[in-house]
């Protein structure tokens, strides 16, 4: 989804820095609005089945799709 190029990433200008910065900010609504921020550090393997589930929906939302479909909604 980022728009800035490898370049500018690796090499951390301006334009990547706040793209960055805004896809941290849009992480932490949707784990904030799903419930999940107390668990933003753990690696998702490590958490209940259950959690595990909110988290793909997260990192659906987080894209910013047009249409979520679910299959066990």
């Amino acid at each position: 989804r980022r728009r800035s190029g490898l370049a500018a990433q690796v090499l951390g200008l301006a334009p990547a820095r706040r793209e960055r910065t805004a896809e941290d900010q849009r992480v932490a609504a949707i784990a904030a609005v799903l419930g999940l921020t107390p668990v933003l550090e753990r690696l998702v393997s490590t958490l209940p089945y259950g959690l595990q589930k909110q988290v793909d929906l997260a990192r659906a939302l987080v894209a910013d799709p047009r249409l979520v479909m679910l299959d066990e909604p």
